[in-house]
């Protein structure tokens, strides 16, 4: 779960910079192409696991990435009406929020069991600690940038 808000803090984070940065779309490939270099690089696949993981890994990332602009659609269409919101409206959103959760969970399962079929089971481990550490060191790199170096 705490993977799930991650993600969507990041994603949000993208959403809001795209709105001050008209070249938003090319820093977001930018971003991507960073990340499939890093887990490459972290999971030390050989050259045939990157010809059979990556096509996968990118596909499931580009559904993950669709999922979690409905739930960034999600939250905007909340704020924007919270206030006028009834309590049924509220509780619907509630279980789009959940039924969301689940979806996204059903992903991660179906695309690791792709992923068994072609790396070994300690790259799948070493994959979801690269895309935790990638999510890391990209908030540090925006947060320093955004508030300067600290001391």
């Amino acid at each position: 779960m705490k993977k799930l808000y991650t993600i969507v803090a990041l994603l949000i984070l993208f959403s809001v910079q795209s709105f001050a940065q008209p070249d938003a779309s090319r820093k977001r490939e930018e971003i991507k192409k960073k990340k499939y270099a890093f887990i490459m690089k972290e999971l030390q696949l050989t050259e045939k696991e990157k010809q059979e993981f990556m096509p996968l890994y990118k596909e499931y990332d580009g559904k993950r990435e669709e999922m979690h602009e409905q739930r960034r659609k999600m939250m905007k269409h909340f704020r924007r009406n919270s206030l006028n919101m009834s309590d049924d409206e509220l509780n619907k959103l509630i279980d789009d929020f959940v039924e969301a959760d689940i979806k996204l969970a059903e992903l991660s399962k179906i695309y690791t069991n792709k992923f068994k079929e072609v790396i070994p089971p300690m790259k799948i481990i070493l994959l979801h600690h690269a895309e935790n550490e990638f999510k890391k060191n990209l908030l540090k790199h925006v947060h320093k940038n955004r508030h300067g170096p600290q001391h």
